[in-house]
């Protein structure tokens, strides 16, 4: 990635903390707490008038890293 598509992510980044400070909030909030590898996520999406989406994983050490390092945006 090249300095200038990180220069936009970072924009893109702030964008989205500054459109959903709760959903930031709710990664510190879990960045806090014990996670363990194993432990399991679910996401779902709900669309206007459409079908319900859900999926969930089961966490790595490299994806509880990665919601620490969101969580972090919500000091920047």
């Amino acid at each position: 990635m090249n300095p200038l598509e990180l220069m936009q992510l970072k924009d893109k980044a702030l964008n989205f903390k500054e459109s959903h400070p709760k959903f930031i909030n709710f990664l510190r909030a879990v960045s806090r707490r014990n996670l363990a590898e194993g432990t399991i996520m679910e996401v779902s999406i709900i669309p206007p008038g459409g079908e319900t989406l859900s999926a969930n994983l089961k966490l790595t050490a490299s994806d509880i890293e990665l919601i620490r390092s969101l969580s972090e945006l919500e000091k920047k």
